[in-house]
């Protein structure tokens, strides 16, 4: 059968022409010189949001810096920096009932009565393999034929914490590049001049002081020795 893509448009997706990546993938878009200073950052920090589909292998950003979305192909993406949801299996199951009732309530009488009836079979045998059965079990002969009382069985008991715990990836958190000669990142740091104005304070910061060697100078062995 035919995708969605080419019910649509007419013809197949091309990956090739028009690459994808997964949604609010962080990512670095590269800067043209001409739009940078001498010393300034090399790309900006920006949120992948989806394809180009008029450009020919481009995407499509939102950059941070200037709040507005870009086109761009020169550009790096970190997927590794970004957690994707998934939901508890009581979110889950939730969901699954919610989504059920509403379907079901669109359904004809005879088709919705068959498929709840289904449903309330399953759930009813689930129930009986939960529950553990009273009669018979704790009676087993023993050797002597006589009755020995054993202690029932009782399932492992399952604490809310182990239904809702979701194993998750080893996934860093979402960081950002480091660009010490962007703008926005200049206008943080305090002044350096020795002039004293509102925002600046001479002695603010301490003077640079170089570390002692850690060795004595070697003199050759064949220099010749003072007499």
């Amino acid at each position: 059968g035919e995708s969605n893509q080419s019910g649509l448009n007419g013809k197949p997706f091309d990956f090739n022409r028009t690459p994808l990546a997964p949604p609010g993938t962080r990512s670095v878009v590269y800067e043209h010189p001409t739009s940078r200073t001498s010393w300034g950052p090399r790309g900006s920090d920006a949120w992948y949001v989806g394809p180009a589909m008029d450009h020919y292998r481009n995407y499509r950003f939102f950059i941070i810096d200037t709040n507005a979305y870009r086109t761009s192909a020169s550009c790096k993406l970190f997927p590794q920096h970004c957690q994707y949801y998934e939901p508890t299996p009581i979110e889950h199951a939730t969901e699954v009932a919610e989504e059920l009732i509403t379907t079901t309530e669109t359904l004809p009488k005879r088709q919705r009565f068959a498929i709840l009836t289904t449903v309330a079979k399953a759930l009813q045998k689930i129930i009986r393999l939960r529950q553990p059965s009273s009669e018979g079990e704790g009676e087993q002969s023993n050797s002597e034929g006589g009755p020995t009382t054993v202690p029932p069985s009782t399932p492992p008991a399952t604490t809310t914490e182990g239904v809702n715990k979701v194993i998750r990836p080893n996934t860093p958190t979402v960081t950002t590049s480091t660009n010490p000669t962007a703008p926005r990142v200049l206008k943080t740091k305090p002044r350096t001049h020795q002039r004293r104005t509102r925002n600046n304070i001479p002695g603010t910061l301490p003077p640079p002081t170089s570390p002692p060697p850690s060795h004595q100078l070697r003199r050759s062995p064949r220099t010749q020795q003072p007499t």
